[in-house]
């Protein structure tokens, strides 16, 4: 039987890193973004057979429970550069709100076809 090693640590964030959470509407009917910042990372780490997989996840101080990676928000680097599942540049954050945009209209679609 195969061992796993399971590692878990937390390192502490550089400065400007943000959690951006998608929200559908502003007062002006507009998407936006809503913002917290990330003030460390988890890191677990899982080995087994000689491989070895990693997952981070952001850690804010507002509460917010960051499980994945999902659509409904993205990671704004210190740059300003939008990043969303852990590689996938978004751009400006006008871009990433059309992009985020486009997959809650996709879920959207999805749910009402299994509805």
């Amino acid at each position: 039987m195969a061992e796993i090693t399971l590692i878990n640590t937390i390192i502490p964030a550089e400065p400007g890193w943000k959690l951006a959470g998608f929200a559908e509407r502003d007062s002006q009917g507009d998407a936006c973004f809503w913002y917290s910042d990330v003030v460390a990372w988890q890191i677990k780490i899982m080995r087994e057979d000689g491989e070895e997989c990693h997952f981070v996840k952001p850690i804010v101080l507002d509460g917010t429970n960051v499980t994945s990676m999902s659509q409904q928000w993205a990671l704004r680097r210190p740059d300003g550069v939008y990043i969303w599942s852990g590689e996938q540049e978004l751009g400006t954050e006008v871009e990433a709100l059309e992009q985020l945009q486009k997959y809650v209209d996709a879920d959207r679609a999805r749910e009402r076809k299994t509805a």
